[in-house]
């Protein structure tokens, strides 16, 4: 019994002097610890979050699948893994560069060693949420951690545009972006705002906020709800180009198309010669204050884009003569469009009323499933392949119910031939036939107005 009370005793001494002498350094060292545990890297963005000076709103419209983070927002966190340089061409993203073996049925893509997620940890394939690299009929498979391989049931030469969406992992977690999101916040399961935190120094915090309209973004401009929104509507730029401490600036959007579909397999719109006088009786002229003339479905920038295609220009006569013959001018027809597109539909209208063509407007914001005329702005993708919009196998796209042989065949030799050579060729055939056929009228590529407030 008394060796184990002087063993005791010993080691209380013992414990008692240690602490005794190192009593300033234990405390230092627990209060760094409480620091670091209590600053971690969410409590430091709530707090830039909350006494950041330098904040702005953005206002955008709400998408499709209000769900997901807009592409807006996604390319300011991070980047993808195949992008497009000056022309419209597919180049290397995240990936360093990828291999087409199997005459276009198998894609190989090889990545960095030294890539690292924004929240510091290494890059490696397995990080990628499935969700972006998971198609139907398409086998992944993640070779090592740098290497990742895709084998489709058939040749498709466009098959990297798959992947030009940014790259995530989970938590919407970024890589290479100047943004990282610090908050997501819903309301009824819809997303109604993001808030950015900057990447770098200089960079503004920024809070995108979701709107349903475009009377809804500027009504919340007016309201100093948010400091930015962009918008092709004239009249809303006109409007705040009147107050003194707001920016407004103009610029040309080549990545969208005003354009008319027309319902091909609706009498009497199966006629081409129809369709043709609708874009004849057109007077462009009137329409320059909205954008800068387009002649094909393929963006002028593009590496295939065909110049040389027919154009039409404003013939009223031979608007107003095809009109009479066809008994148009005794039946009324519709066309659907948006609010925001307003102005540019009673321009045409009143042009084509001019040659007899009897247009009446609708305005809504969805497209009915039984319609005549349907304008919209249009976002062609960035390569050549337009399958899904004019393919007669495409139900959901395919807004001028096309069903055309020759163009059907130019789009899947599009699509499966590898030599970017004879692609190109077959693209500008195909826009020369789209010219042809006029399955829809191409009008012009919108202007688009950035609304901010000064600092």
């Amino acid at each position: 019994m008394i060796p184990l009370f002087k063993r005791t005793r010993y080691y209380y001494w013992l414990i008692g002097g240690f602490i005794r002498k190192y009593a300033k350094i234990m405390v230092i060292v627990f209060v760094i610890a409480f620091f670091a545990l209590f600053f971690s890297r969410t409590i430091i963005d709530s707090f830039t979050q909350i006494f950041s000076i330098n904040k702005k709103s953005v206002g955008i419209l709400k998408q499709a699948n209000n769900e997901q983070i807009p592409l807006e927002i996604l390319q300011m966190i991070s980047i993808p893994i195949v992008t497009y340089d000056t022309q419209g061409r597919l180049k290397p993203g995240l990936a360093k560069k990828w291999k087409v073996n199997d005459n276009g049925r198998e894609y190989t893509f090889y990545f960095p060693k030294d890539l690292v997620w924004e929240d510091g940890s290494l890059f490696m394939v397995t990080d990628i949420d499935e969700e972006l690299i998971k198609f139907p009929n398409i086998k992944t498979e993640i070779i090592n951690d740098y290497t990742l391989k895709f084998t489709l049931p058939s040749s498709l030469a466009n098959f990297p545009a798959l992947l030009t969406t940014p790259v995530l992992k989970q938590n919407l977690t970024g890589i290479n972006g100047q943004y990282k999101i610090s908050r997501v916040k819903y309301d009824h399961g819809e997303m109604e705002r993001v808030t950015l935190l900057p990447m770098e120094s200089g960079l503004s915090q920024l809070t995108y906020k979701m709107y349903n309209t475009q009377d809804d973004l500027k009504l919340a401009y007016q309201l100093g709800e948010i400091d930015k929104l962009v918008t092709n509507d004239q009249k809303t730029a006109s409007f705040f180009k009147k107050w003194r401490n707001s920016n407004v600036e103009g610029t040309t959007d080549y990545n969208r198309i005003i354009t008319i579909f027309v319902n091909t397999r609706k009498n009497p719109f199966d006629n081409k010669n129809l369709r043709g006088a609708i874009a004849f009786g057109i007077d462009y002229d009137q329409l320059a204050k909205f954008g800068e003339r387009a002649f094909s479905p393929v963006l002028p920038f593009s590496w295939a884009y065909n110049s040389e295609v027919k154009e039409y220009n404003y013939e009223p006569e031979i608007s107003a003569n095809v009109i009479e013959q066809s008994q148009l001018s005794k039946k009324p027809v519709t066309l659907i469009t948006s609010y925001e597109l307003e102005g540019i539909a009673e321009t045409i209208s009143k042009s084509l009323n001019k040659v007899g063509f009897p247009l009446e407007i609708r305005y809504l914001n969805y497209l009915p499933t039984d319609y005549e005329l349907f304008m919209t702005i249009w976002e062609p993708p960035i390569d050549p392949d337009q399958y899904v919009f004019w393919h007669q196998t495409q139900n959901q796209l395919n807004y001028s119910r096309l069903k055309n042989v020759k163009i059907d065949k130019l789009l899947e030799d599009g699509r499966q031939e590898i030599s970017p050579t004879k692609r190109k060729q077959i693209y500008q055939k195909w826009q020369e036939v789209m010219a042809e056929e006029l399955p829809a009228i191409f009008l012009f590529f919108p202007k688009k107005y950035t609304i901010s407030r000064k600092i």
